[in-house]
């Protein structure tokens, strides 16, 4: 955080970029709410901690028969993911796009999904729509480092036939947590809201560049940078 935080890092060029105008104090003053937000929310997944996580999840996967591990499309977290994986079993098997499935789908495998962050579900749910015709396919498998509550739930509606495993939650959103109701200062019976109201603004700063589960309520980072969940301080 020391990092993000220092003279010409990742909070000042936010800083220089949403909110340009800012006075010297109201900018000093940003940055140490900025700073004690992430101190507090940010959530980093590091190479080592995913590769942790993906092993942890060989319990599971031993009692898929005839696995295989499917990319939907390159480049995206799903292969990112699943190369991580593969550097925990090599023996593990991977085809890419649904026409190599497709061809696989003779000797009655069961497909295996690796993902980062189920946020929403519709991304999981497009892809199992996509393949769960397919003739030959056991089952459809889909594993992620975090889910939330409503993406999980969406999915075992929308998508009944897709197992979902998921390592945690994602944590909950800022409006949710201790820190941010410390934020309010308490002024006899009533609740001053200035600063929770400062630093919603300060993080809706980014609302046109992040989606929902990023930055203006969860504060992620990837170690890479494919997907849009990660903070826009990554």
């Amino acid at each position: 955080v020391r990092e993000l935080l220092k003279d010409g890092g990742a909070a000042d060029m936010f800083l220089d970029e949403a909110f340009p105008k800012l006075d010297k104090t109201t900018r000093n003053n940003a940055k140490k709410v900025l700073g004690e937000y992430l101190e507090n929310n940010l959530d980093i997944y590091s190479y080592d901690r995913i590769r942790t996580i993906l092993s942890d999840f060989g319990e599971q996967i031993e009692k898929i028969d005839n696995p295989v591990f499917y990319i939907p499309k390159k480049g995206k977290s799903y292969d990112i993911i699943a190369t991580l994986y593969k550097e925990t079993n090599s023996n593990a098997h991977f085809v890419t796009g649904k026409e190599m499935l497709q061809e696989y789908c003779a000797v009655n495998p069961g497909a295996i999904i690796m993902d980062d962050c189920l946020a929403s579900g519709n991304s999981a749910i497009d892809v199992y729509n996509e393949i769960k015709g397919i003739d030959g396919l056991n089952d459809i498998n889909l594993f992620t480092l975090l889910a939330t509550k409503d993406g999980a739930q969406k999915v075992a509606q929308d998508a009944p036939g897709l197992n979902l495993y998921y390592n945690g939650e994602l944590k909950a959103p800022l409006k949710e947590t201790d820190f941010y109701e410390s934020l309010g200062i308490k002024i006899g019976k009533k609740i001053n809201h200035v600063q929770q109201d400062f630093l919603t603004t300060l993080l809706g700063g980014a609302a046109s560049s992040q989606n929902q589960y990023s930055l203006g309520n969860y504060a992620i980072m990837f170690q890479y940078m494919a997907p849009n969940n990660n903070s826009i301080f990554a």
